[in-house]
Formats: C-alpha cells, structure tokens, sequence
C-alpha cells in the first residue's frame, strides 16, 4: 500500500511539472509579451519600453526562467501581475473564494439534482412500476441528452436574457446562483447518465436480489445497498466533473461577470501576464491532483477488495458493503 501511495505522488508531481513546462513553452511561443500594446502609445518611449521589458519580461531562456520561478514559488513569491502590478499571491487570495464558492454551489446542485432525477427512475423499477418507470428515465433521458447538446456559453446567454430570476434566491448582482445554476445544468446530464448506468449495473447484483426477497423496502435498498456500490463509478466521475467545472469557468464568469480565477486567467492571458498565468497553471493543477488522489481514497475506503488481504477478520454485512462482496 505504501508502495502505491508513494507512485500515486510521484505522478502527482509529474502532472504537477508537466502542467507548468508546458505553460511556459507556449507563453515562449506566445507573440507579443505582456508589453505589446504599449508600442502603440506615443507617451512611452522606446527607451521606456526596452527597459520595462529588461526588468519584468528579460529575454532569458525559458529553461531558466521556469527554474527561477519555480525557485521563488517554493517560497510562496509568485512575483507581481504585469497587468495590475500587485503580488500574484494577493490577486489568488482575492480571487479563488469567488470561484471556489461558484464551484461548490454549482457542482453541489448539479450532484443533488442529478442523484434525485437518477434515483427516482430505480426507485419506480424497485417498486416494479416497470411502465412509469421507463416512460420518466425515457423523459429524463431526452432532457439530459437537449442539455448535452448547448454548449456553457448558450446557457450562459440564456441566462443573462432570463435575470433575474425571481425563483432564484437572490439572484440579482453579486449572487452566485444565477452562475451557480449554468453551471449546474451544464453537468447535470454528466451526473444523471452516470448515476442512471451504475444503479442499473447494480441492480441486478446478489446483495439487490436478497434484499429484495428479505422484503427490505425499496428506498432502504437504494438508498443503503445500491448507491454506496455506485462508488467505483461516481467517484471518479466527482473528480472529474471538479476538473471540466475549473475550465468550463474561463467562459462561464467571464460572461456573467463573475469575478474569480476564470476572469482573472482571461484577463491575464489577453495581457501576456505570465506571472499570473504560471500561478493559476499551478494552482488548478494542485486541485485536479488532490481530486483525484480523493477519488482513490474514497474507492479505497469502500471497497474491500482494492484494500492489502490480512486475513478474514469480521463477517460481512448480509447485503454486503460493496458491490464486490457477494452474500
């Protein structure tokens, strides 16, 4: 296990240097730097412009810039925003509760409403209402699939043409539910289409077949037997939908004027703001690791068989606790 955890790090931090060679490679390739525009200004001399350019954006290598960045970085100094002229680490401290909070709400509300519209199709099979039960997965279905097909910024448009909506709680300016729930639609389908597959995968399982002729209610066997043996699939499938949610913000609050990290990264990038632009590299990259590293754990935690064997130590439930034990 040890040996597991140790190479799950070491591709972690892989991932981690990858993502910041690769970021600065392009912004080397990148025309035009963080000064470009300045060239048409008649107030800035030449003089002016090469030494700006000296001090903030030195033609060095990029093999060498990216190892005195990374240097200043393990220190917590991010260097200072070509744009704005502020420390990068307070530009992030401003800007990343904004997006963390339109991320919790929007994801949150995506998972609830996709787990309950997945749920209530299985929990119509369980109670064997076999034609309700095809006739709303059908409608849900053809739902998720429409919702599928617009991309973030339709929905975007579509909702500043609806605001306010008055059944949002407020939903005027500054509120993170109008943002919240574009980005709620845009991975509800995601939601609804993997929870729907995997409680169909498990429905047929031994522990679902006993528990059935045990005479167990049908909400008790969905909601303690079915869903928590859904792990193996919807783990990842969290972690995954945190990673889209990051990029799918570099459109979303720019276009509703919500002021966080995917802003902030459009801004910097139409500047040429490297600085910047390393620092949300970084950051972003560090979110989809430690996701994915709590995806395993979860898996890990309940599901016995991906745990070392020591031996039979405690009989297993009647039902069992996941999917892989079999009464």
């Amino acid at each position: 296990m040890t040996r597991g955890i140790r190479q799950r790090l070491v591709s972690a931090a892989a991932s981690v240097a990858a993502s910041l060679v690769v970021c600065f490679a392009l912004g080397q390739l990148a025309p035009g730097d963080a000064f470009t525009a300045l060239q048409l200004d008649p107030a800035v001399s030449p003089a002016a412009l090469a030494h700006l350019r000296a001090e903030y954006a030195p033609q060095t290598p990029v093999v060498r810039r990216f190892a005195s960045w990374l240097a200043a970085a393990a220190h917590g100094d991010f260097g200072i925003s070509l744009a704005s002229h502020r420390p990068v680490l307070s530009l992030l401290r401003q800007r990343a509760p904004a997006s963390a909070e339109l991320l919790a709400l929007g994801l949150g509300l995506a998972w609830v409403a996709g787990l309950a519209l997945a749920l209530l199709p299985a929990w119509l099979g369980e109670c064997a209402r076999w034609r309700l039960q095809r006739a709303l997965a059908a409608s849900f279905g053809a739902a998720a699939a429409l919702l599928t097909a617009l991309p973030l910024g339709v929905l975007a448009v579509g909702a500043l043409l609806a605001a306010p909506v008055a059944w949002l709680p407020g939903a005027g300016a500054g509120s993170p539910w109008l943002p919240a729930a574009v980005l709620a639609l845009a991975f509800l389908p995601m939601v609804y289409f993997q929870t729907h597959q995997a409680l169909a995968a498990v429905a047929q399982r031994g522990f679902m077949l006993q528990g059935r002729a045990a005479g167990l209610a049908p909400w008790r066997r969905l909601l303690l037997h079915a869903l928590p043996n859904t792990s193996d699939t919807l783990a990842p499938v969290a972690s995954l939908s945190v990673s889209q949610a990051l990029a799918e913000l570099v459109i979303l609050e720019p276009l509703l004027g919500w002021p966080g990290l995917g802003q902030l990264s459009l801004q910097a990038a139409q500047s040429r703001d490297m600085p910047v632009l390393a620092a949300l590299v970084l950051l972003t990259s560090l979110v989809v690791v430690v996701c994915n590293l709590a995806s395993d754990a979860v898996q890990w935690l309940l599901n016995p068989q991906l745990r070392p064997r020591t031996g039979f130590t405690a009989s297993e439930p009647a039902l069992g606790a996941h999917a892989g034990t079999q009464p």
